[in-house]
């Protein structure tokens, strides 16, 4: 698997590839977001431009990688569900790779692995498996609404829709616990 030379996306050619908490390039068809460190409120600032940029065309295609982070909170959350949001709306395809550590706790403490579907590995999320990602049409047939559009900031959130949208806990953002340690 060769990961593609670095590339702006969505015609933001000062997006950069790579900040101290966040690194995106494009694999195989994918535009795969890592998020590095402390991902907490302060990395939001680094991270959530990315999400914007990598989840602004028609249909993204997006991966996010959780295993380089040590640490990952309810801010980590609220960028996972504004990328959800995201992709949800343009009818995109959203996947979550996310170890058995830390990260995979706090979503399962969310109840939010039914809706982001973890895996362990970046091989598995690029595996062309409908078991694998945010299938946004089942997650719909399963009762999960649609996000609405509103303010950059609306999206699922652990707490319920306060800052962000329309998705809850129980019913919220884009991938099940599949893989990941489930």
């Amino acid at each position: 698997m060769q990961a593609e030379a670095p590339q702006s996306h969505a015609g933001e050619s000062s997006l950069p590839t790579r900040t101290w908490h966040a690194r995106s390039y494009l694999l195989e068809g994918f535009s795969v977001l890592e998020l590095h460190g402390e991902i907490d409120i302060a990395a939001l600032a680094e991270a959530e431009p990315q999400v914007d940029a990598l989840t602004s065309a028609p249909a993204p295609r997006l991966v996010v990688d959780l295993t380089p982070a040590d640490f990952f909170d309810c801010s980590g959350l609220r960028l996972l569900c504004r990328a959800y949001r995201r992709v949800a709306e343009r009818e995109g395809t959203l996947r979550l790779v996310c170890g058995p550590g830390r990260a995979l706790r706090v979503l399962r403490a969310a109840e939010l692995t039914r809706v982001f579907r973890p895996v362990g590995t970046l091989e598995e999320a690029l595996a062309d498996s409908p078991a694998v990602g945010a299938d946004l049409r089942a997650a719909r047939a399963a009762g999960i609404p649609r996000p609405q559009s509103g303010p950059a900031t609306a999206g699922p959130t652990a707490a319920g829709p306060t800052t962000p949208g329309p998705a809850t806990a129980a019913g919220g953002p884009s991938s099940d616990a599949g893989g990941a340690g489930a």
